[in-house]
């Protein structure tokens, strides 16, 4: 009398075969653009070496007790009198990170996202083409009860909508990562210089204050700083590196619990639209036929006895 809605086919049921494709995809496309940031981040070094000089300009013109003070403290310290704060490790970092934005934020704040979002995008598209096709088979249901019909929009909806749900968790989930991961990053940088300076700061605030001190710390500094930094700035790409193919790493689970979630939404909306039957018009029309000659029951008007 019926059969099975026949809009959900094999190659619908699981999202398997773009699933895989979206999948796959992504992960090349990501290992490509760590691989070219990482490319680029080899050209900084020389350039970086050249904006420290840039730096050691402006130590000039830091006073001498606030030069002495944060010699003291490892290359920090923070001025109550100008309520500035004084950071000689962030300056000579910054020689290097000051050339990386062209590449850190389009590759932290473009490529990563723009990833994330054709993946997602990629993925809806599949849905929204099955829920098409779902929806041309629906309009065989015309002549079923509308409660049927309702159900089943109902479920197409909430499909649609419970993937949406859960692709904005995920992508939030992402993108908070991938600014933990920049700023995690940032700080290590950082530490990497303050550790490489350590000893400099150390001679440095040895010297007893007396005339030419000023000059003396300086010499001392500027000359540790330039004699380490180009190990400093070798040392500040591999933890960019490192620190990229971790986030790489991660992101990967991220992205294929959204391939999966959406594979799932859909396999259960299938499974939830199979279950309806229906009934064509043609056959209701021989039901029809066969009811009416069908004998009918005899009502007598005689008591029972």
């Amino acid at each position: 009398m019926g059969g099975l809605l026949p809009c959900c086919k094999s190659s619908d049921r699981g999202l398997s075969g773009s699933a895989l494709k979206t999948r796959t995809w992504f992960e090349e496309a990501l290992n490509q653009r760590c691989l070219s940031f990482t490319r680029e981040l080899s050209d900084l070094d020389a350039r970086a070496t050249r904006g420290l000089n840039a730096v050691f300009v402006v130590w000039r013109t830091i006073n001498v007790r606030t030069l002495r003070a944060a010699a003291e403290r490892k290359g920090e310290w923070f001025s109550v009198a100008l309520q500035r704060q004084f950071d000689l490790n962030l300056d000579i970092a910054r020689a290097y990170l000051d050339l990386v934005p062209f590449v850190w934020d389009e590759f932290f704040g473009a490529h990563l996202a723009a990833l994330i979002e054709q993946a997602i995008d990629e993925l809806c598209e599949d849905l929204n083409k099955t829920a098409a096709r779902l929806k041309g088979a629906m309009e065989m249901l015309q002549c079923q009860p509308a409660d049927v019909r309702e159900s089943i929009e109902t479920s197409l909806r909430t499909a649609g909508e419970s993937f949406q749900i859960q692709s904005a968790e995920v992508r939030a989930s992402l993108s908070a990562q991938i600014q933990r991961t920049r700023q995690a990053l940032a700080n290590g940088m950082v530490e990497a210089a303050s550790d490489f300076m350590r000893p400099g700061y150390a001679a440095a605030a040895s010297f007893p204050f007396e005339s030419g001190i000023k000059k003396r710390m300086l010499d001392i500094i500027v000359q540790h700083a330039k004699q380490h930094s180009p190990k400093l700035f070798i040392t500040i790409r591999q933890e960019l590196a490192e620190g990229v193919a971790v986030l790489q790493a991660s992101m990967k689970p991220q992205h294929s619990k959204i391939v999966d979630y959406g594979a799932g939404v859909l396999d259960q909306f299938c499974s939830n639209v199979a279950t309806h039957k229906i009934v064509t018009p043609e056959k209701r029309n021989e039901m029809q036929v066969v009811l009416k000659h069908l004998p009918h029951p005899v009502i007598s008007d005689e008591p029972l006895s």
